[in-house]
């Protein structure tokens, strides 16, 4: 709300007294400046040096003022540059993370297609195996055969070596009586 004095006041400090608050106290105020020239055009009387000091002071509040958003928009522009940095470090971390992650899937693949061949060539030296051992059966099977074979021969060699020298002995004693 915005309050007029009645009259205009020559003046070098001004103080306000807020009488009533919301929470807490604390106030705003904007003091409107007239010029020394400005004043007389206007029957005033013309600006003693308390108010060239207020005026001063104003000034020097502007220029504070000034000074200060530069300030906060330095600081604000060094802000947005910080978070381009960041975003821009943040997609180099990502693109990183993408490419090993990649390598780790391609090296996978690999390591998965070596198990599968692996696991190929184990159940080839399987099959083999078995292939094998059913021939390693019949070989034995055959040699015992074999081996009974000759087992049976060897007693039928026997047996006739045996009549052999039984038919000699007749033989030697047939032709002794004679």
């Amino acid at each position: 709300r915005y309050v007029a004095l009645p009259r205009s006041v020559v003046a070098s400090c001004l103080r306000l007294h807020p009488v009533e608050w919301h929470r807490r106290p604390g106030l705003r105020c904007e003091v409107h400046l007239v010029a020394a020239s400005e004043a007389s055009s206007g029957g005033q009387p013309p600006a003693s040096g308390g108010a060239l000091r207020l005026v001063g002071a104003a000034e020097l509040a502007g220029r504070a003022a000034s000074a200060l958003k530069e300030a906060l928009e330095e600081r604000l522009r060094a802000q947005s540059r910080r978070e381009v940095e960041h975003k821009e470090q943040a997609e180099q971390v990502r693109g990183d993370l993408e490419r090993r992650l990649q390598e780790a899937l391609a090296r996978a693949e690999a390591s998965e297609a070596r198990a599968s061949a692996a696991e190929a060539e184990l159940l080839s030296v399987r099959a083999e195996v078995e292939h094998l051992s059913a021939a390693a059966k019949l070989a034995d099977a055959d040699r015992a055969a074999a081996s009974e074979a000759r087992a049976g021969e060897e007693a039928r060699a026997a047996e006739k070596d045996k009549e052999w020298q039984e038919l000699q002995a007749a033989a030697a004693d047939l032709t002794e009586q004679q």
